[in-house]
């Protein structure tokens, strides 16, 4: 009887407490008119002005793919189609979009641990593909987990080869040294100056010998902003997973940065905006480059994604008219004050891109290109990637 009591006083708590927390998130004060109608039709250049533009384009998770990926239909990726992408669609508009490409991490292996048979031909195949990174035009490498099947040694030889910066304010030695650069800066142009941080969670089923320790990301990221002008846009390279990125820009919330995420596998359709971040992220095994067209204010306390405000404005209208139609339909108030709840959570995740202080923020236009036919052209890296091709088989 007592294990009976027990169990029905837990579950009565429970019940208690999902109606006091549903009947608090209900008392959320909803704008009085549609926050996103102002900037509907706006022009990104004219309402960005006196801004300065910036692209960054970004790779995530390419895990040593050298080729398209295996679809019957429409294959995607590989070294070709990644360089075309970029001669065509951000180095011939330069003047109009001085940009920067980076990479989030775990580039060069599909695991962490490699076939011990197969060894000497990933090495090769790793190589030659931070190699042609650098030639593509990579302004700098995350040091993801998956990234150090080969060691340290063999990470700081090829950046010395090939001139690609890798990064990482994660990774340590047995002594608590950083054992490679946090951060890297590029002068995109003269008006504009970006900082990468290059982060990571840890090891997961990595080679015992390796003797890593992985630094804590929050003093991590804490130490690095402290050296960064508040006038460079700061964009961290995230092998942290997408939980983490939300924690830290929340944490780090009165600086605004872009955190590009590369222990997902997934691209990240629409950029999350958690504080003054964004969280973006490129699907993997390079089927994709990632693009942030930015109009950069200085100092800017967030983001606002201009290109979506007509979609924005009408989901908050349509939010509005089903909380109405709740109000008028639903008798039990306690039914009502459950819908109202959930209608408030929506509404509070679909603010954090409202264009408040606008004045005061970059805008910026996001969009994943999905790297098809159209890019697969004959080029100077085709043969380099059927050395690498014939390396794999």
């Amino acid at each position: 009887m007592q294990v009976k009591a027990l169990k029905i006083r837990n579950v009565s708590i429970a019940a208690v407490a999902l109606v006091v927390a549903c009947a608090s998130v209900s008392k959320y004060r909803w704008p009085e008119t549609n926050p996103f109608a102002a900037l509907v039709d706006k022009d990104l250049n004219a309402a960005a002005k006196g801004r300065t533009p910036l692209r960054l384009v970004f790779a995530s998770n390419v895990m040593g793919e050298v080729e398209p990926c295996g679809c019957a239909v429409g294959p995607k990726g590989g070294l070709d189609r990644r360089l075309n992408f970029l001669e065509t669609q951000v180095v011939a508009q330069a003047k109009e979009w001085p940009f920067v490409v980076a990479d989030a991490g775990n580039a060069i292996l599909p695991t962490p641990r490699v076939d011990e048979a197969r060894l000497e031909s990933y090495r090769e195949v790793a190589r030659r593909l931070l190699k042609a990174h650098k030639e593509m035009g990579v302004a700098v490498q995350n040091v993801g987990y998956l990234d150090l099947g080969f060691g340290v040694d063999f990470l700081k030889k090829v950046s010395e080869e090939t001139g690609l910066p890798m990064i990482s304010a994660s990774w340590m030695g047995e002594d608590g040294v950083l054992v490679f650069a946090p951060t890297h800066t590029v002068k995109v142009s003269d008006a504009v100056s970006v900082t990468f941080v290059g982060l990571s969670a840890g090891l997961e089923g990595a080679r015992p010998d390796l003797k890593l320790k992985v630094r804590d990301a929050s003093a991590s990221l804490k130490e690095a902003l402290a050296s960064i002008p508040e006038t460079h846009v700061v964009v961290v390279l995230s092998d942290l997973g997408q939980p983490k990125d939300e924690e830290l820009a929340r944490e780090f919330s009165t600086r605004s940065m872009v955190f590009v995420g590369s222990r997902d596998m997934g691209g990240v359709s629409l950029p999350k905006q958690s504080g003054f971040s964004l969280l973006v992220q490129a699907q993997f095994r390079g089927q994709q480059w990632g693009l942030v067209d930015a109009m950069i204010q200085p100092k800017a306390k967030g983001w606002v994604l201009l290109e979506k405000m007509a979609d924005f404005e009408k989901l908050w209208s349509q939010l509005v008219a089903r909380r109405d139609r709740d109000r008028e339909r639903l008798k039990s108030s306690h039914e009502l004050t459950l819908e109202e709840a959930r209608h408030s959570e929506t509404a509070k995740d679909l603010m954090t891109y409202a264009p408040t202080d606008y004045a005061e923020k970059s805008v910026y236009r996001y969009r994943l290109e999905d790297l098809g036919d159209e890019y697969r052209k004959t080029n100077r890296l085709s043969e380099p990637m059927r050395q690498m091709i014939r390396l794999k088989q």
